[in-house]
């Protein structure tokens, strides 16, 4: 029998698909080669405009379909997927040992806690990446985001199989694909439980959008061998490509105008990628024979090849030379966006001799001897992996850390950064609650405590502090031969002390004495240049500010008084035009607090004390203004208190009148300009009533924990864990939900 690869190579032109034995085509090389240096590009600048200009990952998944169809040609399935796992997973292994290694170095610097646990998952993880490896929260991302693409590429090796079957049933395969890809962006917008929040959404939008593209590559071959023998004449003529791709670039511009694309960034929405993917998709085959003849010829070729050679090994290392390159160059360097990535391409490069023998070992057995044989002649390997383990420990600047911000100081966001598609919009309608009226039962909820610390592999212990409509309840839980803690202790409440110094300056705000939209003089003590910023947007984090530890000169080891900490942040360049966008800083409320004293002629704590600590009856709240080394603490993270005592601060600040006047408390929990309360953020699911965006939540949280107010069920939550999870979001969101359901049954 004839198979479609035979057909291809008897009716093969010059800028045809290449047959299944084993000879590569140059244009499906070029194009993978193109892909790479986009990614690389766009996480070394994060221009939005480049997430546009070409559809890297969509096109990776293409070409990663039209190799698993060939090698589908001339391998027994089994072996396919070894030959195809083997070749990300060693390279990725590498990249493990260093993550570990500088982890490691972190860890005992700073005498962080270890859930030893939480660790051996994790390193599972990183073993087989079914799921996205984890994160070191002190990194910020920059060493493992983009590992998400791997993940993704190994669930199509292990679906080989699936994905060549559904190659050759496009008529049914591509319209269910497309329907998931709608499917998970109604429900996203729309808030319907069709789709969980989070990585369930996360997963699936992956599996519609890429997948897609993986299976029209798988079909491909098929496709163009009945093209090229005539069977399908003219259907991939450039000028039928054009008009396809001029159609679909126009549908992916009017779904993000219609459909609203904060950011500017096509990454952030799974249609807008699909539509733009299919754009680009068809403008490369309509350009097949030039960027075949490019792949075939001269330096180009060379260039070409190398990058394809070892394409695993740039995609997983071309972060950290991101990371080394913004360390050596300051954001406001003029030019230097070109130089940062000029040197990311130096460090990339090094990064490819250093470890590129390790792909090549992982490609196949005949490299395999010839590497074994290099590498067994001298110390390559041990020398490559210290030499990137002290180029990550030293150019990660000592801001990529939990508490720093999305960013740290780079100035980008960290690769691939997902956040925007797994985000809970703002939609029309009502916001999904899958629960009747609350009761608070101590048994219950002691119950489901227990039942939580022991199902969590990251957490050992858990404090929670409630009331639902005046019933009060505290209680711990903590795993099998740890101590439980006592749930109404006192503890540093850290950032959540933002919600006191917001409650201080809305009620000065009320009583005339601050204007919350007039332009701000700096307090004294503080240096900084004219800038047009506002209480208002001191408290939504709007002001642009820059986070002091994130700013060039801060040092770690030393104190800061709030104005030297206010003034380093005045000091370095505007994240953003005053008013425009939000960004976390700690000056912000350092600021305010500064702005207070400045105002009423009375010190911090003694504000804290008489305005909120009295009226509310916190008996067991203070202000403690110890220095600290590194850390201001002060008006933005220096509040002693329990979770009984914040219980009844949220309830006041949110839930009455004794700390916010009731005409602005409005204004309080207003989050229609930039989705951030003053000083609060909100908890999604979210809706839009046609007037005002409403939120499940809203409240603060710290590295530990985090004090929320849910309106709509007249509920107060306090909640704190040990150790420090990696990234406590997810906790929090996992224990309430716990908390709740034992809340609601009956």
């Amino acid at each position: 029998m004839t198979s479609p690869a035979d057909l291809l190579g008897s009716a093969r032109r010059p800028d045809a698909a290449a047959p299944s034995g084993g000879v590569r085509d140059p244009f499906f090389d070029v194009v993978r080669a193109g892909a790479l240096v986009r990614v690389v590009a766009w996480h070394a600048v994060a221009a939005p405009w480049l997430s546009w200009a070409f559809a890297a990952m969509p096109l990776m998944f293409f070409t990663a379909g039209v190799m698993l169809a060939g090698s589908a040609e001339r391998s027994a399935p089994l072996e396919l997927v070894r030959r195809r796992a083997r070749r990300v997973l060693i390279p990725l292994w590498s990249l493990g040992a260093v993550v570990a290694l500088s982890g490691l170095v972190h860890v005992l610097a700073l005498a962080e806690p270890v859930s030893w646990t939480g660790l051996g998952m994790g390193v599972l993880r990183w073993v087989v990446p079914l799921t996205d490896p984890p994160s070191p929260g002190w990194q910020q991302g920059w060493l493992t985001s983009h590992l998400w693409y791997l993940r993704a590429y190994l669930w199509m090796v292990l679906l080989a199989p699936v994905i060549l079957l559904a190659a050759r049933r496009l008529r049914v395969a591509i319209p269910a694909l497309v329907g998931g890809i709608v499917a998970v962006e109604v429900a996203r917008r729309a808030s319907l439980p069709l789709v969980g929040a989070g990585w369930p959404r996360l997963a699936l939008g992956d599996a519609t959008c890429y997948g897609t593209f993986a299976v029209l590559g798988a079909a491909w071959p098929r496709l163009q061998a009945g093209a090229a023998l005539g069977g399908s004449a003219g259907r991939f003529s450039p000028r039928r490509l054009g008009v396809a791709a001029v159609a679909l670039g126009g549908g992916a511009v009017l779904w993000a105008r219609l459909g609203g694309l904060p950011t500017g960034v096509a990454n952030d929405s799974y249609p807008v990628l699909a539509l733009l993917g299919a754009a680009w998709l068809a403008v490369v085959l309509a350009l097949r024979a030039p960027l075949g003849a490019l792949g075939r010829h001269g330096v180009a070729a060379a260039l070409v090849g190398r990058l394809n050679a070892r394409a695993v090994t740039i995609y997983l290392w071309h972060p950290v030379a991101i990371v080394a390159a913004a360390a050596l160059v300051p954001a406001e360097l003029p030019g230097a966006a070109v130089i940062r990535l000029a040197l990311t391409g130096v460090g990339t490069a090094v990064a490819v001799v250093a470890f590129g023998p390790i792909e090549q070992f992982a490609a196949g057995r005949g490299r395999q001897r010839r590497t074994a044989a290099r590498i067994g002649r001298g110390p390559q390997p041990v020398v490559a992996l210290a030499a990137a383990a002290a180029v990550v420990v030293a150019a990660l600047p000592g801001s990529l850390r939990a508490d720093a911000g999305a960013a740290g100081s780079l100035g980008l966001p960290p690769p691939s950064d997902r956040a925007a598609l797994t985000d809970d919009r703002f939609a029309a309608g009502v916001m999904p609650r899958d629960h009747g009226p609350l009761q608070v039962d101590a048994a219950r909820l002691q119950a489901a405590l227990d039942r939580w610390v022991a199902a969590d592999d990251e957490v050992s212990s858990v404090r929670v502090s409630l009331d639902v409509r005046g019933a009060g309840w505290s209680g711990a839980a903590a795993d099998e031969g740890t101590d439980r803690p006592d749930p109404t202790a006192p503890f540093a409440v850290l950032s959540i002390t933002k919600l006191f110094t917001a409650g201080v300056i809305v009620q000065l705000a009320a009583e005339g004495r601050i204007d919350l939209d007039a332009p701000l003089q700096p307090p004294a003590g503080v240096t900084a240049p004219e800038l047009p910023i506002t209480a208002r947007m001191l408290l939504q984090h709007a002001s642009g500010l820059e986070n002091y530890p994130d700013v060039a000169g801060y040092r770690p080891d030393r104190h800061y008084t709030p104005a030297e900490a206010v003034s380093l942040s005045t000091s370095a360049p505007l994240r953003s035009e005053p008013g425009t966008a939000v960004w976390y800083s700690n000056a912000n409320f350092l600021w305010l607090g500064l702005l207070a004293e400045e105002v009423t002629g009375i010190a911090f704590p003694e504000l804290v004390h008489s305005r909120i600590v009295e009226p509310v009856g916190l008996a067991d709240t203070s202000v403690d203004l110890t220095p600290n080394v590194g850390w201001a603490g002060y008006s933005s993270g220096a509040v002693i208190s329990t979770g009984p005592d914040l219980v009844r601060f949220a309830d006041a600040l949110y839930g009455g009148d004794r700390i916010v006047p009731a005409a602005w408390a409005a204004d309080v929990v207003d989050i229609d300009a930039l989705n951030v309360g003053l000083a609060g953020w909100p908890l999604c699911p979210c809706a839009h009533d046609g007037t005002h965006k409403r939120f499940t939540a809203i409240g603060h949280t710290n590295a530990y924990g985090g004090v929320y107010h849910y309106p709509l069920d007249g509920a107060t939550l306090v909640v704190q864990v040990e150790p420090v999870p990696l990234d406590v979001h997810p906790v929090l969101a996992d224990v309430t939900a716990s908390v709740f359901e034992a809340l609601a049954t009956p």
